[in-house]
C-alpha cells in the first residue's frame, strides 16, 4: 500500500513539474504583493487569503516542493479559480497564474471524489463526437422528465438536484447538432478559386448543441467574395474543460486530434464564434505540447492560423457598416423601427487570452439602429469558469449577478457577448434578479443586407 502511495506521489509530481516546464516563467516567483486581490473575482467575495490568487500559488508551489501534500485542502482550495486571469494583468512580475494553476490541479486531480465523473467525461463522451451527440439526443428526449421550461426567460430548469441546483437557468438543446446539419455538410470543404480566402469554422460545443442559430448565421454572413468559409465535420471539443480542470490527458487527446483534423483542411485561418475555444487553440495547444516539439511546430501552425469571428469581420473583410438584424429584434419582442440599446460583456478568454478588445466594440458601434450603450466592468468575469460553477454555485451566481446589476444599470435592451458560456451565464444572473434581458452573441445582431 506504501508502495503505491510513493508512486501516486511520484506520478503526481512528475505531472506537476512537466507543466511547469511548459512555463516560461518557472524560475518567477509570486511576490505576495496583494496587486491580485484587487481583481480576483473570487477573492472580493469569499474574502479568504486561500482562494486569493496569491494564496493559491503559494499552495501550489508548496505542492510542487513537497512542502505539504494533497490530503490537505489544497484541492478545495485550487478548484476556487475561474481562471479568468485577471490577475495576470495585474502581476508586476508577470506570472503565468494560469499554467501554474493548471499544473496544480493536475496533479490533485484524482484527489476530489466530486471531480471524478467529470473527468470520466473528459476521458470518455468528450472524445468521441457519437456519444456526444446521443448525450444531447437523450437530454433532448427526455427533457420533461429531467427539465421544465421557465417561460419568461430562455432556458430550463432541472426537476432535480443532479450537479447544479434547480434555480440555475441551464441553455436548451438544439433539436439536432449544427454539425449534423444539412447546412454544415453543404459547407464542409472550401471553395477553391484564385484570391479567395479559406477560412475554416471551428464551431465548439455550445455552439453545436445548444446555440445553433450562431453558426447558422455565420454562414449567411460569410457568404462573400473575399473569403470561403467551410466547416470542418470531423473536429471535436477544443478540450477547454479539460484542460482548465487539469485533465491534460484528455485535453492532449482532443488538441492532437483538432490539430490534425485543421492542419488537413490546409485553411489560411480558422475562425470561432467562442472566447473559450479561441483561447485553448490560440493560447493553450502550445502550452500542452512544449515537450513535444513535433506537436509543437503543429500546435504553432494552428494556433497562428486562429481568428475570433469579429477579427473576419473587421480586420479581414473590412467591414466598416453593419445593419440590424431585424429578424431577431422582432423574435425578441422589439421594434425594428425603433432604435435598440445595446451593451456588451468582454469574455476573459477573448479579451485576455485571445487579445481581441477593439473589433467586437467596432462592430457595436456601427450597427444601423443600434446604440451601443458600455456597462461598468465590462471586462470582469461573469462567474463561469468551467466546472467553477457548477463546484461553487453560489459564489459563480453572486459573480453573474453582479454583472446582471450592471447590465440593468445600462438600460439596455439587449446584451451582446462572443462566447455561448458567457450568454448562458450571463442569463441566469438576470434570472436571480428578475430580468428577462435577452443575451445574444454579437453577431447575431448583424445583417450584412
Amino acid at each position: 500500500m506504501q508502495v503505491s502511495r510513493d508512486l501516486l506521489a511520484v506520478a503526481e509530481k512528475c505531472e506537476m513539474s512537466k507543466v511547469a516546464r511548459l512555463t516560461d516563467d518557472a524560475k518567477k516567483v509570486c511576490l505576495r504583493c496583494g496587486s491580485c486581490l484587487a481583481v480576483c473575482p473570487v477573492y472580493k467575495k469569499k474574502l479568504v487569503e486561500m482562494v486569493a490568487p496569491r494564496g493559491k500559488m503559494a499552495l501550489a508551489e508548496a505542492l510542487a516542493s513537497g512542502e505539504i501534500d494533497a490530503e490537505h485542502d489544497v484541492a478545495s482550495y485550487l478548484s476556487q479559480c475561474l481562471v479568468c486571469t485577471a490577475c495576470m494583468d495585474e502581476c508586476p512580475n508577470e506570472l503565468d497564474f494560469d499554467a501554474r494553476m493548471i499544473a496544480g490541479r493536475s496533479a490533485l486531480k484524482t484527489k476530489k471524489a466530486n471531480n471524478l465523473p467529470f473527468f470520466a467525461l473528459f476521458r470518455t463522451v468528450l472524445q468521441t463526437r457519437s456519444l456526444m451527440n446521443l448525450a444531447a439526443f437523450l437530454g433532448r428526449a427526455f427533457h420533461r422528465l429531467f427539465f421544465f421550461k421557465v417561460p419568461s426567460e430562455s432556458g430550463m430548469h432541472l426537476r432535480f438536484p443532479i450537479m447544479v441546483p434547480r434555480d440555475r437557468l441551464l441553455p436548451k438543446i438544439a433539436p439536432r447538432p449544427f454539425l449534423s446539419s444539412a447546412a454544415a455538410r453543404s459547407r464542409s470543404t472550401p471553395e477553391h478559386a484564385p484570391q479567395i480566402r479559406s477560412v475554416a469554422y471551428f464551431v465548439g460545443c455550445m455552439a453545436n448543441y445548444s446555440c445553433t442559430e450562431v453558426p447558422l448565421h455565420l454562414l449567411r454572413l460569410a457568404s462573400s467574395k473575399d473569403v470561403s468559409l467551410f466547416v470542418p465535420l470531423k473536429q471535436k471539443c477544443c478540450g477547454m474543460p479539460a484542460i482548465i480542470s487539469g485533465d491534460l490527458v484528455s485535453a492532449r487527446r482532443l488538441a492532437k486530434h483538432n490539430i490534425k483534423v485543421l492542419l488537413q483542411t490546409g485553411a489560411e485561418m480558422i475562425v470561432t464564434t467562442c472566447g473559450s475555444c479561441g483561447s485553448a487553440i490560440k493560447h493553450y495547444y502550445p502550452i500542452l505540447f512544449r515537450d513535444d516539439p513535433q506537436m509543437l511546430a503543429s500546435a504553432q501552425t494552428i494556433a497562428g492560423r486562429i481568428i475570433d469571428v469579429s477579427e473576419l469581420l473587421v480586420d479581414v473583410l473590412g467591414r466598416t457598416k453593419f445593419s440590424v438584424n431585424r429578424d431577431l429584434l422582432e423574435q425578441l419582442g422589439l421594434d425594428p423601427a425603433k432604435p435598440v440599446k445595446v451593451t456588451y460583456h468582454e469574455p476573459c478568454h477573448l479579451g485576455r487570452r485571445m487579445n481581441v478588445v477593439a473589433q467586437p466594440r467596432e462592430i457595436l458601434n456601427n450597427i444601423s439602429g443600434v446604440q451601443f450603450v458600455p456597462m461598468q466592468d465590462e471586462n470582469v468575469c461573469c462567474g463561469c469558469g468551467g466546472l467553477f460553477s457548477v463546484h461553487h454555485y453560489d459564489v459563480s451566481r453572486a459573480i453573474a449577478v453582479d454583472k446582471a446589476r450592471n447590465i440593468l444599470a445600462t438600460g439596455a435592451d439587449i446584451v451582446a457577448t462572443g462566447c455561448p458560456a458567457c450568454v448562458m451565464q450571463i442569463a441566469d444572473g438576470l434570472a436571480h434578479i428578475g430580468r428577462n434581458i435577452p443575451v445574444v452573441h454579437t453577431i447575431e445582431l448583424i445583417s450584412m443586407e
